[in-house]
């Protein structure tokens, strides 16, 4: 096997990296906007091609000749990679921001100070957008709206997707599989339903379906093992003297405390005892879950011998119990479960192992206590994957909307961003550092405006927003102005800054490079 290096320094190093940048950048950006182009994939095997109007989808495609060149690309595929793990949508735009970013012709002697100006306008820019944007919880009109732009203008998606995230909430628990089926349906399960049951079929008290099925119930959540039952007594009295059954959760239990909780069935006192779900440190973190969403505390057994007064109960309205799961019902601590989901969230992103990923994506899921699963089929292998694309888009906007706001869409968020940041900039360089300094800040004010230019060539329409109304945009099927919320135009808040903080990151990347080596095989 021979290898043989291929060396580029400098400028000649960033030339061939901006070249192959503008090569996928140029593919994708196309797709952008309501009346953005298709993009046709052909298959390496020979099959069917795919079309496409997912900028991911466009992105991932390409795979270029030249060596350098494809490392452009795949820095670019960095871009779009890290905004859709992070909200799950705006690929195309931080491409388009980060090409045009990239391309800045300024003359720059200082490209540190360059980088530390660009750096600054877009925390500049991302409080202004932060000032201008949304709530939209609930919002039936705003989440149809942002449903139908990201699904690029296809009705079923988005309203297959707006009812899903009405009933699931800012929680966001929206799960997209593919099925073999020709026709696409969702369903919802309420709930948070975890893989642990009761301990024996004493427990039955409904034996038509063979569950306990409990209303209005107590829980009392437990990090240690359960052993002797005279230590909960003094919960249990207290449950009693409320009329209420009880759910203990616990990490463990000594089978003779659950003995005689099922022999407590037929005294109409309800003792559930239920293990906590998976093990080791994973059961604390779902034992933790568990009690956020049903208002307690993880309690220590020595607090529980303490009584109601050291422990802190849940309650829910309902609690149904068979042999092999949970299903826990009515909490009412959804702001902290909302809180919860965006710790775990933001721990997923910032999580490279699979497992660890996977495993707090489930937890998510439970949380959220309303899971809808929409199942994508259609005729073809072809028209299945290019409808999952832009129903995970579309998911991904919605949900990033849900939980973070969101701002007028058409990239005229950006461009009046770009208006108002220009416009204060006298007030924050006063003492300006350095020319190169300014020219950084200039060169993303610039390049933020790049996504309403495209949306409109996309769209082969000329024009220009007059307006200093932050709402305003461009129509682009009439060019004309028009109020984007009014209009449903709507694009979600941690969408756009996502897309213009990883665009900034990459182009600072590029324009650092002081060299750029790969080394292929040449014979095997």
């Amino acid at each position: 096997m021979e290898y043989r290096d291929i060396i580029y320094y400098d400028k000649d190093a960033r030339s061939k990296l901006i070249s192959g940048i503008n090569k996928l950048a140029n593919a994708v950006k196309v797709t952008l906007g309501p009346l953005g182009k298709s993009v046709i994939l052909g298959n390496p095997s020979g099959g069917n091609p795919t079309v496409t109007k997912d900028g991911v989808s466009v992105a991932k495609y390409i795979k270029l000749i030249d060596p350098i060149e494809d490392m452009g690309a795949q820095l670019v595929k960095q871009v779009s990679s890290k905004t859709v793990d992070a909200v799950g949508d705006g690929t195309t735009t931080s491409t388009v921001i980060a090409q045009a970013l990239i391309n800045s012709d300024q003359d720059i002697s200082n490209v540190t100070e360059f980088r530390r100006g660009m750096e600054f306008a877009a925390e500049e820019c991302i409080k202004v957008l932060s000032q201008n944007s949304r709530s939209c919880v609930n919002d039936k009109d705003i989440i149809s709206s942002i449903a139908l732009t990201s699904s690029n203008g296809d009705k079923d998606i988005a309203d297959i997707v707006t009812k899903c995230a009405l009933v699931t909430k800012a929680t966001g628990a929206i799960e997209v599989v593919i099925t073999t089926s020709n026709k696409t349906a969702y369903k919802v399960t309420e709930g948070f339903k975890f893989s642990r049951g009761y301990a024996n079929s004493k427990f039955i008290n409904s034996p038509s379906t063979a569950q306990c099925i409990l209303n209005s119930s107590l829980v009392l959540t437990i990090s240690d093992k359960v052993e002797n039952f005279r230590d909960i007594k003094p919960i249990l009295s207290h449950a009693a003297s409320l009329g209420k059954s009880l759910i203990i959760i616990a990490k463990e239990f000594d089978q003779t405390f659950i003995d005689v909780c099922s022999r407590n069935v037929k005294m109409n006192n309800m003792i559930i005892p239920i293990v906590a779900p998976d093990f080791g440190e994973n059961a604390i973190f779902n034992l933790e879950d568990i009690s956020i969403y049903c208002g307690s505390t993880v309690a220590t057994m020595s607090e529980v011998a303490g009584g109601s007064d050291t422990v802190r109960l849940g309650e829910l309205s309902s609690v149904t119990v068979n042999k092999e799961y949970t299903v826990l019902n009515g909490s009412t601590n959804m702001n902290e479960v909302v809180e919860r989901v965006k710790q775990l969230k933001s721990l997923s992103k910032e999580s490279e192992n699979e497992f660890d990923k996977k495993n707090l994506e489930n937890r998510i899921s439970q949380l959220s206590a309303c899971t809808a699963t929409i199942r994508v089929g259609g005729h073809t292998e072809s028209e299945i994957k290019e409808r999952f694309d832009r129903y995970e888009d579309t998911v991904g906007a919605v949900n990033a909307a849900m939980l973070g706001g969101c701002i007028p869409g058409g990239g005229s968020a950006l461009y009046h961003t770009s208006k108002l940041v220009n416009k204060s900039k006298g007030s924050f360089v006063k003492n300006l550092i350095s020319e190169d300094f300014n020219k950084g800040i200039d060169n993303v004010l610039s390049s933020i405006c790049s996504p309403i230019n495209q949306i409109l060539t996309n769209a082969d329409i000329n024009a220009d927003i007059v307006s200093d109304e932050f709402n305003i945009g461009i129509d682009a099927k009439t060019g004309k102005e028009m109020d984007m919320f009014e209009a449903g135009v709507i694009d979600p808040l941690d969408v756009t800054v996502s897309a213009l903080t990883n665009a900034v990151s990459i182009a600072s990347m590029v324009m650092t490079t002081g060299c750029v080596i790969e080394s292929p095989i040449i014979n095997a």
